[in-house]
């Protein structure tokens, strides 16, 4: 029997053509109006050298970055590791990590991300707190 990855509800877009680009159906008139100023284009790049253009949502509220899968493993590395997501309610889900080479206008880096079957429609991956804080430092607050 084939693993599930589970649904989680949110979404991606395409960056310039490169050489050995691998590139998707255009999705940006798919991404809802009101996601569309959090979205940018971002690459995935592959352990070959080939990159696939997808499209990124920036959510302020996940902790967890997540990939929506695509079932090419060429994307990414398994890590056989596992994450639990929570939403707006109290259930949890377990999610599979994995690691990807995610190259936007402020990373160029493998970063470990939950791998689950549904984001926002155009939407391939989730930048959540745990990638942008790390290249976004917090303001320091006074006391």
């Amino acid at each position: 029997m084939k693993n599930r990855v589970p649904s989680v509800n949110t979404n991606s877009y395409a960056a310039p053509i490169e050489p050995n680009v691998v590139s998707t159906e255009n999705t940006e008139n798919n991404i809802h109006p009101l996601l569309k100023p959090y979205c940018n284009p971002a690459n995935i790049v592959r352990s070959d050298g080939s990159v696939r253009q997808i499209q990124t949502l920036r959510d302020t509220d996940a902790m967890q970055s997540l990939l929506k899968d695509t079932h090419n493993s060429e994307d990414y590395v398994i890590t056989n590791k596992t994450t639990l997501l929570k939403g707006i309610t109290t259930q949890t889900q377990r999610v599979p990590l994995v690691q990807v080479h995610l190259r936007t206008d402020f990373i160029n880096e493998t970063v470990l991300c939950g791998l689950v079957n549904e984001l926002p429609n155009g939407i391939d991956f989730l930048i959540g707190n745990d990638i942008w804080l790390n290249a976004h430092a917090l303001p320091r607050q006074s006391h």
